[in-house]
């Protein structure tokens, strides 16, 4: 028991540290999930980082479209609460969301409307040079 004690929690404790040095911005999880997820690392150190550290690893390792979303808005590590920090990530990771299924619709619609067009071309234009010839 003494063993444990002196050693694995120590492990543990050191891997908490690793794990919040090199935590990233994964898109599927968005940007509450990163934030919960470092402060979860945060939780099980020893000596935490202090706030303006927390806050920095997260605006550097968010998204660029992002991270260049909260400087247009002057959010940084220095001057903004988290709290100002996170409604403005997850406005900006809504913003591209919300445009990336605007593409996603405006390109279903072209496909759509090429499919249609190629429908009502008249066979005989679209058919091969080659039958052509033959006949």
């Amino acid at each position: 028991m003494g063993l444990y004690d002196q050693f694995i929690h120590n492990v543990v404790l050191t891997e908490a540290s690793e794990k919040f040095g090199k935590a990233q911005y994964i898109e599927g999880e968005g940007v509450m999930a990163f934030y919960y997820r470092l402060t979860r690392y945060t939780e099980w150190m020893v000596r935490p980082p202090d706030r303006y550290t927390f806050k920095k690893h997260y605006i550097m390792h968010l998204l660029e479209g992002i991270f260049n979303y909260l400087l247009s808005k002057e959010v940084t590590a220095e001057h903004s609460k988290m709290e100002s920090i996170l409604h403005h990530a997850r406005r900006a990771e809504e913003g591209i969301n919300q445009t990336a299924m605007w593409y996603n619709t405006r390109c279903a619609m072209r496909a759509e409307r090429l499919t249609q067009r190629t429908k009502s071309i008249p066979k005989r234009y679209t058919t091969n040079k080659k039958h052509q010839q033959r006949k």
